[in-house]
């Protein structure tokens, strides 16, 4: 007989702390199985087969599948698309509902909106959640509704908007008793789905303060190890919060703060511009010459 069981989807939220869809699964009255899923989708467009990205998840899932098992429970990864890994789970699980938190790239957001119908098809409810940005979407729009274009007043409305809880860390620790036991799952290896290691060495997630509090004197020097954060791989995957950098930005620089606000921007405008990864906002821009 199969158990019932709450399902958690990591994707760009690696982490167990501070963690907003994960923070709602824990809550949701059922035990937690947590998942990840090596999308065939994107891995199998991937010419580079020891690209540093896909090491640097495997390396963050080893040690999410660590604490995990501390906990005696354990880590569920895939590979496969998406909807075969959901065919697995309602499977194995009697599922009562899915969490995951909100992506904002385009095909993220195609699959997503699969998903969500493969659930519905099933009865199942899909909770979303905001996590990867302060901001999203339409949270800070013009008053008619529309997107900026321009970053300096967005900036301002996006400063305007912020209160304290926009910073205020999810306290996930406190229902960690919720996930789900059983013995530990094996992560497939990097071998098994066509890759190798990388000789790449990834930063650490630990923030620097004495970085922060200097930053808006260090950024433009790249030379310069203790210059910036180098957090950009930890924020796109999600293996250190948003919130978090924003707490210590707010008391130790407000120009690391305006980067938070460019990232939030960006996501805003991929959002509504999907062509932005690829082309400019205002289409005359496209017109001007580019040397990369």
């Amino acid at each position: 007989m199969m158990k019932e069981a709450s399902i958690f989807w990591f994707r760009r939220d690696l982490r167990l702390e501070d963690n907003a869809g994960l923070w709602k699964a824990l809550k949701s009255g059922h035990p937690v199985v947590p998942i990840f899923i090596f999308d065939r989708n994107i891995l199998d467009k991937l010419q580079d087969k020891s690209d540093a990205r896909v090491s640097f998840l495997h390396q963050r899932l080893t040690e999410l599948q660590y604490q995990l098992t501390r906990m005696g429970s354990s880590l569920h990864v895939f590979y496969g698309t998406p909807i075969e890994a959901m065919n697995i789970i309602s499977q194995t699980y009697t599922v009562k509902s899915v969490f995951l938190n909100r992506d904002y790239e385009p095909y993220s957001r195609e699959r997503d909106e699969d998903i969500y119908k493969y659930w519905n098809e099933h009865n199942i409810t899909v909770v979303g959640a905001k996590d990867h940005v302060i901001f999203e979407k339409n949270e800070v729009v013009k008053g008619d509704g529309t997107p900026y274009l321009v970053f300096s007043p967005y900036g301002k409305a996006w400063r305007k908007k912020l209160t304290d809880y926009h910073a205020k860390a999810y306290p996930n620790a406190k229902y960690f008793k919720n996930f789900f036991k059983q013995q530990p799952i094996a992560i497939p290896t990097l071998e098994s789905m066509g890759f190798t290691g990388t000789e790449v060495s990834f930063p650490s997630y630990k923030v620097d303060e004495s970085i922060i509090k200097t930053y808006d004197a260090t950024r433009n020097f790249p030379a310069n190890e203790k210059g910036t954060t180098r957090l950009g791989i930890h924020l796109r995957f999600g293996s250190i919060s948003v919130r978090s950098l924003l707490r210590k930005g707010l008391v130790g620089n407000d120009t690391f703060v305006n980067e938070l606000i460019w990232r939030d921007f960006f996501q805003m405008a991929l959002y509504y511009f999907p062509d932005s990864r690829e082309k400019a906002i205002k289409p005359k821009y496209d017109l001007i010459p580019w040397e990369t």
